[in-house]
Order: structure tokens, then sequence, then C-alpha cells
């Protein structure tokens, strides 16, 4: 850990989904992305690894980004890595849990939220991005009342209209 006076903190403290005070890299430069790929890409942050489905789901955006397989994740693979940072969900057993934190400090979201933007609220804080964040959603609602506009036309007061994307990788998982 830095001293005190000019020089800066290396790490900071973040409580995750656990329970668990973990102590993380204020500016991680490998971090592994087991989840929420999705919001670490809208942070500005391409991760060193992370599953083949994330993979497949962001083929351009993740190209050169090392595959360390699905669930479980192969650990021998991760351990080479040396990962500064795990980002993952709290969906795992304990054991593998145990495991992940082993190997890096880690942390765990909630999986199961009703806010969608909770994750990329979390990882900003974990990440210092929170400027990045805000950036990101004020480009979101922007796209979101231009679409409004588009669609005002086909869609009455009162009605409720719905856009659902399946993935790629989505269709191919469910076979």
């Amino acid at each position: 850990m830095a001293s005190q006076g000019t020089e800066a903190k290396t790490t900071h403290t973040y409580k995750d989904a656990t329970g668990a005070e973990i102590e993380v890299p204020s500016n991680p430069k490998l971090v592994v992305a087991i989840q929420y790929v999705g919001d670490l890409l809208a942070l500005g942050v391409k991760p060193q690894a992370t599953t083949a489905y994330n993979l497949k789901s962001y083929p351009a955006e993740l190209a050169g980004v090392e595959n360390i397989g699905d669930r479980p994740v192969n650990r021998e693979k991760l351990l080479s890595l040396q990962p500064d940072l795990i980002i993952t969900d709290d969906l795992d057993d304990k054991s593998d849990m145990e495991q992940l934190a082993k190997v890096a400090p880690t942390v765990f979201l909630e999986f199961w939220l009703n806010e969608p933007f909770t994750h990329l609220h979390s990882l900003a804080e974990v990440l210092g991005k929170q400027k990045e964040a805000q950036a990101w959603m004020d480009a979101y609602n922007q796209e979101v009342q231009a679409t409004k506009e588009r669609i005002k036309p086909y869609v009455k007061d009162g009605e409720t209209a719905l856009l659902l994307i399946v993935s790629e990788a989505a269709e191919q998982m469910a076979k």
C-alpha cells in the first residue's frame, strides 16, 4: 500500500454480495470477467480473460481476450494469467467462490436484481469508473428518448411496446 502523502492509494475496500470486504486494486490492469462483460465494456474496460459464452456474445469487442472456458472456469488457465482482479456473480457454490478468491481479489456481485443498472454502477465503484458510467448512462438515456420519439406514432397512450433481443450465443446454449 502507498504511504500517506502525495502518493496515490493502490487499493480500496469494496463490500461485495457475499458481505466480504475485498481489497481491490485501485487501477487493475489484468481483469478477468466471468460475468458482467457488457457492463465492463460500457465502462471502457476490456477484460484480459472471460468465459467462452462471453467470447461468443461479444466477438468483435473481445478479440484477443483469453478464453477460460465456461463454469466452472479452467483454474489452471486462470492461475497462469495472474489477474489483478476477478469479477463474477454470486451464483457459484461456496467452494468455487473460495477457489477464485485464492487466485486474485474477487468481487462477487449479486446476480438477481430488479434494477438493471446496479451492476454497471457497482463495477464503476469497484474500478473507479464513475465518470464513465455516468457518460454511458447519459448516452443510453438520449437513445431511449430518441427511440420513444421514433415509435410514438405506433404506440398509443396506455399501450406498452416490447423489444426482445436474443443473442445468437444464447440460442446456441439452449440447443
